[in-house]
């Protein structure tokens, strides 16, 4: 049979769909498929899914305090409100300047305030009161100011007699009240 049959064309408009594999109905820009058909089940007509393996995560989410990108608009964690904290390993509500943390609630161990200057002496910190130490104790960067030393007076006391057995005697050139405690060290004979 010899003769000239006419083809029809037909011609379909080519769609793209995106894989959904997350089921949050907005698809994976990397994954997308050429069809004729309108519906695949896992694939939907866009390609806005910034993250296609968590389903809260999609243009328009609400962004959540997880350090991911939970809306889609290219940052982590944006219009949200962080607490800038820093270490308190000594305690005395004071941070140490160089170990920070950004969080949302004040973590265990840190304080908003950051202005300790030795985090290592929970004595040091600033509005301390300045003693004589040579340590700047009220954070101001200056050692003992203020303080001087008037009048340098040797106190002397004695023991005797020593060795001694039952009594002993103590004379001091000072009339301080004061507790005093006397060891005694014996000789071990070899």
């Amino acid at each position: 049979m010899s003769g000239n049959y006419l083809l029809d064309a037909y011609f379909v408009n080519s769609l793209s769909l995106y894989n959904d594999t997350d089921s949050d109905t907005y698809g994976n820009p990397d994954a997308a498929t050429g069809t004729c058909l309108e519906i695949i089940s896992g694939y939907v007509n866009n390609n806005l899914d910034c993250n296609d393996t968590l389903a809260k995560i999609y243009p328009g989410a609400t962004e959540l305090r997880n350090y991911l990108e939970d809306d889609c608009y290219g940052l982590a964690d944006d219009n949200l409100t962080y607490l800038h904290t820093y270490q308190d390993a000594d305690d005395n509500n004071f941070r140490y300047q160089f170990i920070d943390s950004l969080s949302c609630e004040l973590p265990t161990g840190y304080v908003s305030d950051s202005t300790d200057c030795d985090d290592t002496n929970s004595d040091i910190y600033p509005g301390a009161i300045e003693i004589l130490n040579g340590l700047d104790d009220d954070c101001d960067q200056i050692a003992d100011e203020g303080l001087s030393i008037n009048e340098l007076q040797v106190e002397q006391i004695s023991l005797y007699p020593n060795p001694a057995f039952n009594t002993i005697q103590i004379i001091s050139n000072f009339s301080e009240v004061g507790i005093f405690t006397v060891y005694t060290h014996q000789q071990v004979k070899r």
